[in-house]
């Protein structure tokens, strides 16, 4: 009874040994159906490359966004080249000034009394002025222009004093002693001597031209009486040649 006991326990570990080597190679032939069924690696490396081409695609999508942003760029270059025929398009028109260019057929303000030029910034209406009196010289239009000698400071239309010398206008070499540019010679002395008194606000009277048969004009000289405050007989003459003086 114990052999065949012995017999059956060999036999049936026996039994288990061929159960396991079939089991082994049931899990190698599992692992490799579990290879290609499971798909751990197939799947991975078609995941990997779908990967990769969805990674091409994005990068595909990378290069046209570098695309899109070679047309930003394009358009950049499109807005320098905007800015660039803009500029010619000043350069062509003219100087450009407050939005405006030069007229085509050049500046003009209708005014005798300027020099109109086309400048950098624009028409330039400049007054004509040789002298720094403010004034244009009359010969550009007498209506308007009233300064009758552009090249003698002192003869301007502000002028209120009185000059002994003339004044020498350009072009003809003609003396003047209108230093005031009203057109006439304006003399300053124009009264002849008295004998002397004591006016009604107290001072001497009397004061003028004596010897003479009219009034000296501008520039020459002649005798001329004043009369002067004395303290033994209240006023007394005091003669002396004097020159009559302009404007």
């Amino acid at each position: 009874m114990r052999r065949r006991s012995s017999r059956g326990a060999m036999r049936g570990l026996a039994a288990l040994l061929v159960a396991g080597l079939a089991l082994g190679c049931g899990d190698e032939t599992t692992i490799g159906e579990g290879t290609d069924a499971g798909g751990g690696f197939d799947a991975g490396p078609l995941g990997t490359e779908d990967a990769g081409a969805d990674g091409e695609d994005a990068g595909a999508g990378d290069t046209d966004g570098g695309t899109d942003g070679g047309d930003g760029g394009a358009l950049a270059d499109a807005g320098s080249g905007g800015g660039d025929d803009g500029g010619s398009s000043g350069a062509d028109g003219g100087p450009v000034v407050d939005g405006g260019v030069c007229p085509p057929d050049g500046c003009d303000d209708s005014d005798a009394c300027t020099a109109d030029s086309c400048g950098p910034s624009g028409c330039v209406f400049e007054l004509v002025d040789g002298d720094g009196d403010g004034y244009a010289p009359s010969h550009l239009d007498p209506s308007a222009c009233m300064d009758c000698n552009d090249t003698e400071m002192d003869a301007s239309p502000d002028q209120r004093a009185f000059f002994d010398r003339p004044h020498t206008i350009p072009g003809g070499g003609t003396s003047s002693y209108d230093w005031n540019c009203d057109g006439t010679e304006e003399r300053r002395w124009t009264g002849f001597g008295t004998d002397c008194g004591v006016g009604p606000g107290g001072g001497c009277t009397g004061d003028g031209w004596v010897g003479v048969d009219g009034v000296p004009p501008c520039g020459t000289a002649q005798t001329y009486r004043r009369c002067v405050p004395s303290s033994s007989a209240g006023c007394v003459p005091r003669e002396g040649p004097r020159t009559q003086e302009c404007r």
